[in-house]
């Protein structure tokens, strides 16, 4: 991984669907410096094979042109009673060819892998009664396996008048089987509740953006941004049925194929001037769902359009070279499940958020950088986990209000401290008070550690994740357990190459809860009852590995 680009809040023109809270951007390397074969293995079975293997000859990475292949498997038991059976395969070339000092191209396909077997959620309320322990399971047979396969085509090209211009053409093909059990027996007493999710997709895209910089005058210049796109999902005999240890079908809840087209283009403009820095940016989206309902007796295809503008402002005066403020603000949106809104008129299509920032970023002293910002955020409809369903169901407009606070310090030469904290208050706007808690929005949580890098041979980091107890149902009546975990990882390299390292996980050895949910649900033979399921989060465990590169 080259570097990883990220983003708070539905500030960024270039970004549409599901950018509401923020985005993630991944971006891997186009070069390898050098070759690498690694291995590792340690608690529960757990091994891991990677390599990185340049492809290209060194007269040839002269010429601009250098590629490469990475493999990667893993393969693990957990820590529970029935094992995990983990799998994972992942493969990834990228070929690049910068054709003179204006031009470069580059192809990129990858394969992802994944098979497993799941002891799946289990209630509090078992563990406390001694049906199972912490590592046991209710319905062993949930699990399930995935594939996806990408391929890229980027280009690159610098104009003659200080432009730039990028395309890219992407496409992938995606399967998915999935067996969970959220509920035990609570719908059907003799054979379960089991469901299995299954979909065959096939994801046609291109996205493209055209650049540009001019200088005014002293101390102002305006760079703009102009872009769009598309992305056709085409998705075959999307599937929830009700299974029996997996391979025996008792009900098809629902079967059909979807069709999802979304059309966006977008423009932003960057003016800095003086101390100021001030963003501007308005994105359009158009969508089209389309539905065949294959469960219906007679043919039935649906569909609807929807179009949506989100507006983006972010503004930024430098006080200081060491103390910054700035404010944000933004509109956007994400789309709701294709199978419900082309027959539901009621529902909004593309519910749309609206998010500020007030923030600063100040240097008090050398090496100490803070970053603070009290934040508010509007959406006009979310969804929510339905246990019993196994699936996302649309909820009331909420509101969240919400401040957060970073640190950065580099203590002396080789150590560095962070710590990021943040609160949320999360609210149902039209619910009554004790009765509008949105279920597992965080509270308080908190990431960061120490990290230690003396020269190019030894590194090693101290790391912690804290996340608070929160509702986990609108009223508060079952909350999730909170929980504290550190890990740390050393590594040293020797002169010839070699590095072998170390990763304990949890070495608190904390009995936390990784997914919590509040479900009705019932055990064998049992009675109806409501409460905590969660799947337990990994105990201490080790890893050790070595790597050769070449």
């Amino acid at each position: 991984m080259r570097e990883v680009d990220f983003g708070k809040g539905p500030y960024y023109a270039d970004y549409g669907d599901f950018s509401t809270a923020g985005y993630v951007s991944f971006k891997t390397m186009n070069t390898l410096k050098n070759s690498l074969i690694k291995v590792e293995g340690g608690s529960f079975n757990t091994t891991r094979i990677v390599g990185l293997f340049n492809l290209l000859s060194k007269q040839l990475e002269v010429n601009g042109k250098s590629a490469y292949v990475a493999l990667e498997n893993y393969n693990t038991d957990g820590p529970f009673d029935s094992p995990q059976n983990f799998n994972r395969m992942n493969m990834f070339a990228r070929f690049n060819n910068i054709i003179d000092r204006y031009n470069m191209f580059t192809l990129t396909a990858s394969l992802f892998n994944s098979k497993w077997d799941q002891s799946g959620q289990i209630p509090q309320k078992s563990i406390d009664d001694g049906i199972i322990n912490r590592w046991g399971s209710i319905d062993p047979t949930e699990g399930g396996n995935t594939q996806r396969i990408n391929f890229i085509a980027k280009s690159v090209h610098q104009l003659h008048n200080s432009a730039m211009f990028c395309n890219q053409l992407y496409y992938t093909h995606y399967t998915f089987d999935l067996y969970s059990n959220f509920t035990f027996y609570l719908n059907n007493p003799v054979h379960g509740d089991q469901i299995k999710q299954k979909e065959y997709r096939n994801l046609y895209g291109y996205t493209g953006k055209y650049t540009k910089s001019h200088s005014l005058k002293k101390n102002s210049t305006i760079n703009y941004e102009l872009g769009g796109g598309f992305r056709y999902d085409d998705i075959t005999n999307s599937q929830l049925l009700n299974t029996y240890k997996r391979f025996t079908v008792l009900d098809t809840f629902n079967i059909g194929d979807i069709t999802e087209l979304n059309i966006n283009l977008y423009g932003k403009l960057n003016w800095t001037i003086n101390k100021w820095f001030i963003n501007i940016g308005l994105r359009f989206d158009n969508f089209k769902f389309q539905y065949s309902d294959k469960k219906t007796a007679e043919y039935y295809t649906a569909s609807k359009y929807q179009n949506t503008l989100s507006p983006k402002l972010n503004i930024v005066y430098n006080v200081s070279d060491k103390f910054q403020i700035y404010a944000k603000f933004g509109k956007s949106f994400h789309s709701n499940d294709a199978r419900v809104v082309v027959s539901n008129d009621s529902l909004s299509t593309l519910p749309y958020a609206l998010g500020s920032d007030l923030g600063i970023n100040w240097q008090p002293f050398p090496r100490f950088i803070v970053n603070a910002a009290v934040w508010y955020m509007y959406l006009e409809e979310e969804l929510v986990w339905s246990g019993d369903g196994g699936t996302w169901e649309p909820s009331e407009q909420t509101r969240r209000l919400g401040l957060d606070l970073s640190l950065r310090w580099q203590v002396w030469k080789s150590l560095y401290f962070d710590t990021d904290v943040n609160l949320c208050v999360a609210r149902y706007i039209d619910l009554p008070d004790g009765a509008n808690y949105i279920p597992l929005s965080p509270k308080i949580s908190s990431t960061g550690g120490l990290n230690y890098k003396y020269s190019k041979s030894l590194t090693a980091s101290l790391r912690y994740r804290y996340l608070a107890s929160r509702p986990a149902d609108e009223i508060n009546l079952v909350s999730t357990k909170s929980y504290f975990i550190m890990d740390f990882q050393t590594y040293y390299t020797t002169k010839s190459r070699f590095s072998i390292g170390l990763t304990i996980e949890n070495i608190l050895n904390t009995n936390w809860n990784e997914a919590q949910f509040a479900t009705d649900y019932r055990l064998y033979k049992g009675d109806e009852d409501y409460g905590l399921t969660f799947t337990p989060g990994v105990p201490i465990s080790f890893k050790l590995g070595l790597s050769y590169s070449f």
